[in-house]
C-alpha cells in the first residue's frame, strides 16, 4: 500500500474484529469472573423440557457469542443462532431468526409466537417492533422504572419462575 491511499473499510473491519475475537478468547477464557445465571440454565431446561423450540439472538458477533457461551458449554444448546453481523439492528435480528428457524427446524413461526427472552430495553423493543412477546429479567433494580417503560410482555427478576404458559 502506498502511503496516502486508503486501506478498503471492509478490510479494516474484519481486522479490527478478529484482532478482537483473538483478545477476547484469550482473556475471556482465563478470567475466574463470567459466569452464567441458575435462572437462565433452568429456564433454557424448562423449555426444551416442554418441547419448544428455541434458538440464540444475540447481538455479538458469531464467533464472541461461541466463544462466550462455550466457555459454560452452552453452544452447542442451541440448534440456531442470529448474531449482531446478520442484521443492520437488533430489531431486524428477530426476523432473521424467524428465518433461520424455517431454515433449521422446517417450522414456520408467526411473531405472535416468537418470545424473545433478554434483559434490556433494547430486547423488548425489538421484539415488540415486530409483534413478538419478550420475557425480559431485571438483574438491576434501578433499571427496573426504565424497563417498566419498555414494551416488554413481562418482566421479572428471576428467570426460574416465569410459566411459558402466562406469556404464550
Amino acid at each position: 500500500m502506498r502511503i496516502g491511499e486508503k486501506e478498503p473499510l471492509s478490510q479494516s473491519i474484519n481486522f479490527v474484529l478478529n484482532l478482537y475475537q483473538n483478545e477476547l478468547k484469550e482473556v475471556f477464557n482465563s478470567s475466574k469472573a463470567p459466569f452464567v445465571y441458575d435462572d437462565s440454565i433452568q429456564l433454557l431446561n424448562k423449555i426444551t423440557n416442554d418441547g419448544h423450540f428455541f434458538g440464540l439472538l444475540s447481538g455479538n458477533i458469531k464467533k464472541a457469542a461461541k466463544i462466550k457461551l462455550s466457555k459454560f458449554n452452552l453452544w452447542s444448546q442451541f440448534p440456531f443462532g442470529v448474531f449482531g453481523e446478520d442484521a443492520g439492528n437488533r430489531d431486524d435480528l428477530v426476523w432473521a431468526a424467524r428465518e433461520k428457524a424455517w431454515d433449521v427446524l422446517q417450522e414456520s413461526f408467526q411473531f405472535e409466537d416468537i418470545i424473545l427472552i433478554g434483559d434490556t430495553v433494547a430486547d423488548a423493543n425489538a421484539a415488540s417492533v415486530n409483534g413478538a412477546k419478550s420475557i425480559i429479567v431485571c438483574r438491576v433494580p434501578d433499571k427496573k422504572p426504565q424497563l417498566e417503560k419498555s414494551n416488554a410482555t413481562i418482566i421479572v427478576d428471576d428467570l426460574s419462575k416465569v410459566e411459558l404458559n402466562d406469556v404464550l
